[in-house]
């Protein structure tokens, strides 16, 4: 289904057309070529967001949580340290820089008449798939640290 985008209004430093960047949130056009109230794009993402959400509490609460895996001496991986890290994340989320580099981003995009809608999206996808590799490879090499030494009994 292909959507044309009626211009807005004419920015006149740049020749292009202006796009409200949450449009298609806001409205869906249908086949008739008239505008209607839909969540468009903006559903869509926001679906894949709480499908993430959904999946990585799941795992959270039903895979690790239950295993009990020691964190220290007396202490367990779970809910808890699972509960602080996702609010860490989400401090971590609104850094100056991240803003900064979505706002910029977005911007060039208006400025060049495209659509900048799911830039935000896009950005935490690759960030946190970084971040989630990155953490992959340091546990491994922790694994691969702990395989070469000698396991020590604390008394």
């Amino acid at each position: 289904m292909s959507v044309t985008v009626r211009p807005l209004r004419q920015n006149p430093e740049v020749n292009c057309e202006y796009r409200h960047p949450f449009r298609d949130f806001i409205l869906r056009e249908d086949r008739k070529g008239t505008h209607r109230p839909g969540m468009g794009i903006g559903g869509a993402m926001a679906g894949v967001v709480i499908a993430l959400h959904g999946a990585g509490w799941g795992v959270l609460a039903w895979v690790v949580a239950p295993q009990h895996l020691p964190l220290g001496s007396d202490q367990a991986f779970g809910i808890g340290l699972g509960v602080t890290a996702y609010i860490l994340g989400l401090r971590h989320a609104f850094d100056a820089d991240h803003i900064a580099a979505i706002d910029n981003t977005t911007r060039k995009l208006m400025q060049d008449g495209n659509r900048p809608l799911s830039v935000g999206f896009w950005f935490s996808l690759g960030h946190s798939n970084i971040v989630f590799g990155l953490c992959l490879l340091l546990s491994a090499g922790m694994r691969a640290l702990a395989m070469t030494r000698p396991h020590r009994r604390r008394n």
